[in-house]
C-alpha cells in the first residue's frame, strides 16, 4: 500500500512541476516589432519594461518607453563623468547586447551634465554607455 500511494505521489509532483514549468509569464506589451519581456505580474510593467526584474525590450527610448519621438541622448565622454543610469533593480545586469536594464539618472557632479536627477535612463549590456529619456509622458 505505502508503494502505490509514492507512486501516486511521486505523479502528483511530477504534474505539477510540468504544469509550474510550463504556466505562462505575464508578459509586458510588446512595441511593433519589439519582443514582449517576461514579468512576475502585469502591475509592474512600466511601459514596456518589466521593473521587478528591470529589463527592457530595447534601448531605444522609443520601443521601451513609448517616448513620442525621443530616441534618448548617449551617455558618452564627459556625460559619464556627470551622471550614471542607476537600475531600478540593483541585481538587473544586462550581460549582452539582448538585454537592457531601466533606471534613473543620479548626478555624480554639481552641475550633473545639464540633465535632471530623475530622468528615465536605460543601460545595455555592451559597454558603459547608456541612454538618457528625457520626458516618456
Amino acid at each position: 500500500m505505502n508503494r502505490v500511494a509514492g507512486l501516486v505521489l511521486a505523479g502528483l509532483v511530477l504534474l505539477l512541476l510540468d504544469v509550474t514549468l510550463t504556466w505562462p509569464q505575464t508578459i509586458c506589451p510588446s512595441n511593433g516589432d519589439q519582443p514582449s519581456i517576461e514579468c512576475d505580474a502585469a502591475g509592474n510593467c512600466f511601459h514596456h519594461c518589466c521593473l521587478s526584474s528591470g529589463l527592457c525590450p530595447s534601448s531605444s527610448c522609443i520601443d521601451s518607453l513609448d517616448a513620442d519621438t525621443d530616441e534618448g541622448t548617449l551617455c558618452s565622454g564627459k556625460c559619464l563623468n556627470e551622471v550614471a543610469c542607476n537600475p531600478f533593480n540593483p541585481d538587473c545586469v544586462p550581460h549582452n547586447n539582448q538585454q537592457h536594464c531601466i533606471g534613473t539618472i543620479v548626478c555624480k557632479a554639481d552641475n550633473c551634465d545639464g540633465r535632471s536627477a530623475g530622468s528615465d535612463c536605460i543601460a545595455t549590456g555592451v559597454g558603459r554607455n547608456f541612454r538618457v529619456c528625457e520626458s516618456v509622458f
